[in-house]
């Protein structure tokens, strides 16, 4: 095996054999070393961008639950409607509605 590397690296076309190869080895590690530190920095910008997104939904989950109990609280607040039953109410309001059209709706005719 020495005697016919020995034979390559003594010929011009085997030492341009050798140099090409050499090259070509250095730029494909060159390549890799890129390739893996590329790799690195893109997972650190997803990692980043990650971050950022849980840091905004949980704003928004939080401004939801606050939104909910000033709502709740306010709904708290309302007066509540006095009883009215069907045999009593104003013919203009949804229970003399059902006394007057019984469970039709108004324009149950029109089906």
């Amino acid at each position: 095996m020495s005697a016919i590397l020995a034979w390559v690296a003594s010929t011009k076309i085997g030492r341009r054999i050798v140099g090409l190869t050499v090259t070509l080895a250095a730029l494909a590690a060159a390549l890799f070393v890129a390739f893996l530190k590329g790799k690195e920095h893109q997972a650190d910008t997803d990692k980043a961008k990650d971050a950022q997104a849980n840091a905004q939904a949980t704003q928004q989950i939080t401004q939801a639950a606050t939104t909910r109990q000033e709502v709740e609280h306010e709904t708290d607040q309302l007066p509540d409607a006095p009883p009215q039953t069907v045999a009593t109410a104003d013919p203009g309001t949804a229970a003399g509605k059902l006394r007057t059209g019984g469970w039709l709706r108004d324009d149950a005719s029109k089906n």
